[in-house]
């Protein structure tokens, strides 16, 4: 079996020569958590870890989530409690995401799955939502217990007046105007859903005033990588990916994926303006959060994505080469040793001239 493309290592490494850029990794290669979310500070029902960069501030909130309230324990159904009074609760934690590797991509020979690339990020707990309330449930129409009822308080763009109070989410902050690429990691599911909000005008930022680069899972390049895309689609109703992605490779032919129900690992990239705060989140799940770069004075207008096919060409240096292995243009295309330009050879670029 042919190996694999090592993709985790390139991740938020130092892909910058700006002296200015600062960077973040909140898990190590072999999974071990950063101290910042090991030992988080429990403020209420929040457990809160703070980054402190050069210019950067950063607060990951993963809450505590709510467990039923039974009539055995004395609550009856004309109780009535919220966020603020619940008496009742599921402890807070970060952990690794992505820790069952399961990311996965075909073997050369476009039939099995390989299962053994990981993008490690971390992970809290909640959906982020903006309160609750209770709600009794009645079985055979005898009350049964109470349980937290979130209907209404999911932030809607556009309708939503105030920010996420609990669940997990990140908050970014800079001193400086700059940009901002910020790891993630959001698990498999139909249409998940990502949002950067600028927290005091509680807008959020609409899909051309930030870039999407990275992985789906499943997308493929011909010889069997990982195909790393520069652009990953922002649907007008904020999920992620095409509904019908025909540039994936299987069986050596163009294969259609949907791209909404696979997992997507990568790198959101965004401006920011000093002393103003963004939260990102995900409504409907909890997403991995990678690490960060920030680059003052640097703006999304100015930024290339960094094709990562360099940090492999480095990491596959030291195999061994197969000098009869097939050769393709970027375009896919299978040629022969006389073609000219950028070519690739066991999964490495190369200009033949």
């Amino acid at each position: 079996m042919k190996k694999i493309f090592t993709l985790i290592s390139m991740a938020l490494v130092a892909m910058s020569v700006n002296a200015q850029t600062e960077s973040y990794t909140a898990i190590s290669e072999d999974g071990t958590v950063a101290t910042e979310f090991t030992n988080a500070e429990l403020v209420g029902t929040d457990l809160v870890a703070t980054i402190t960069g050069t210019h950067v501030t950063i607060k990951g909130v993963s809450s505590k989530t709510p467990e039923d309230l039974l009539a055995s324990d004395s609550y009856t159904e004309s109780q009535s409690f919220d966020n603020t009074n619940w008496p009742l609760w599921k402890d807070a934690s970060w952990s690794q995401t992505n820790k069952n590797k399961n990311i996965w991509y075909y073997d050369t020979d476009g039939k099995t799955q390989i299962h053994a690339f990981q993008f490690r990020s971390v992970t809290g707990k909640g959906n982020p939502v903006t309160g609750w309330k209770s709600k009794a449930v009645m079985t055979d129409g005898v009350f049964s217990k109470l349980t937290a009822d979130y209907e209404g308080y999911y932030f809607v763009p556009g309708t939503s007046t105030t920010t996420p109070v609990s669940g997990e989410y990140f908050e970014f902050k800079a001193d400086v105007d700059g940009m901002f690429k910020i790891g993630f990691y959001i698990a498999n599911g139909a249409n998940r859903y990502m949002y950067i909000v600028e927290k005091e005008a509680v807008r959020t930022l609409s899909k051309s005033e930030y870039k999407v680069e990275g992985y789906v899972n499943g997308c493929d390049n011909l010889d069997g990588s990982p195909m790393y895309q520069s652009s990953i689609l922002v649907n007008d109703d904020y999920s992620i990916g095409d509904a019908a992605f025909n540039k994936s490779y299987k069986d050596g032919a163009l294969t259609t994926v949907n791209q909404l129900n696979q997992p997507k690992y990568g790198w959101f990239v965004f401006n920011a303006k000093a002393g103003k705060s963004y939260l990102i989140f995900c409504p409907n799940t909890q997403f991995g959060f990678r690490g960060y770069e920030f680059t003052p004075g640097k703006t999304i207008d100015e930024y290339t994505p960094v094709d990562p096919a360099t940090g492999i060409n480095n990491i596959k240096a030291a195999e061994k080469n197969d000098a009869d292995a097939p050769i393709y243009n970027l375009a896919g295309q299978k040629v022969d040793k006389s073609q000219k330009g950028i070519l690739i050879q066991n999964g490495r670029k190369f200009v033949n001239k």
